[in-house]
């Protein structure tokens, strides 16, 4: 009886344990793949499932400006990018100065792969609009 009893505890004492360790530390936010992308701002990262460098964090505000993906990496670089504005839109261009193919994110919109819309390491520059 008492190896009958001292199996039960020992049994009782890994379900224990297993269930510890399941519970134990959550994943990263990459792992996840959630974004570190403040609100009211555009990131684009250079893996995906926004992981690697973070080469864009800008500021979400409408105007016609072009912006440049430059840097010695950042330029057709881009494989995850989060719209984390409210309203605004983000195109974003296969060329310098804002010109050649496009693919346009919606607000609020996190991208882990871009590789699914056919714009993976396309991005060479992009605008901030409504």
């Amino acid at each position: 009886m008492r190896k009958g009893i001292a199996r039960g505890i020992a049994a009782g004492l890994v379900g224990i344990g297993i269930s510890a360790l399941v519970g134990a530390a959550p994943a990263s936010a990459t792992e996840r793949g959630e974004p570190s992308c403040e609100l009211e701002r555009i990131c684009m990262w250079e893996d995906t499932e926004f992981d690697g460098t973070r080469y864009i964090n800008a500021a979400a505000q409408a105007s016609d400006q072009c912006h440049e993906i430059d840097w010695w990496n950042g330029d057709n670089e881009i494989s995850a990018v989060y719209n984390h504005s409210r309203s605004l839109r983000v195109t974003l261009y296969a060329n310098d100065g804002c010109t050649g193919p496009t693919y346009v994110v919606a607000a609020d919109l996190p991208i882990s792969n871009l590789n699914s819309f056919g714009f993976d390491n396309e991005a060479e520059s992009f605008k901030i609009h409504r």
